[in-house]
């Protein structure tokens, strides 16, 4: 496996992207979410940075981060390809994540992720991050879950 840095116009980066919000919509289905609205935000996402992990050069698995203010990065689309999951991959990308917003100014990382993802709330929580309350534009949204870890 190689991990490369990339922007979020990457075409691989784009491609993942999608499916995962087609997972995303899959796993919502049966929630009262506000999920159009945040997929209709994300089409034009420029984040801070870009990882996009290959295997033999295919793409299988991105993440990524955005400042939200100068000393908080949230992190963002965290996602391997289901037949690639349980390899430690999601481990590795958010942690480079992670060293790369402390470098760019973060003391802080903060997250969304949602009630029906179960195994991304266990591999949060096995990282350190811990619950926090809900942040813009997420506050409202029932079925979000946002967290929160530091970087000192």
């Amino acid at each position: 496996m190689e991990i490369r840095q990339a922007d979020s116009r990457h075409p691989d980066f784009l491609m993942l992207k999608e499916k995962l919000e087609d997972f995303l919509d899959g796993e919502y289905k049966n929630y009262d979410t506000p999920r159009r609205e945040y997929r209709k935000g994300d089409e034009d996402i420029d984040l801070t940075a870009v990882y996009i992990a290959y295997d033999n050069d295919a793409p299988i698995a991105i993440s990524g981060f955005k400042m939200k203010d100068p000393t908080t990065a949230e992190l963002k689309k965290v996602f391997v390809l289901p037949e690639r999951t349980g390899g430690g991959i999601a481990t590795n990308l958010v942690s480079l994540v992670e060293n790369a917003a402390k470098s760019a100014g973060a003391e802080s990382i903060v997250l969304k992720t949602g009630k029906p993802l179960r195994s991304a709330i266990s591999l949060y929580l096995r990282l350190g991050y811990e619950f926090t309350p809900g942040y813009p534009p997420y506050q409202n949204d029932e079925t979000a879950i946002c967290m929160k870890k530091s970087l000192e």
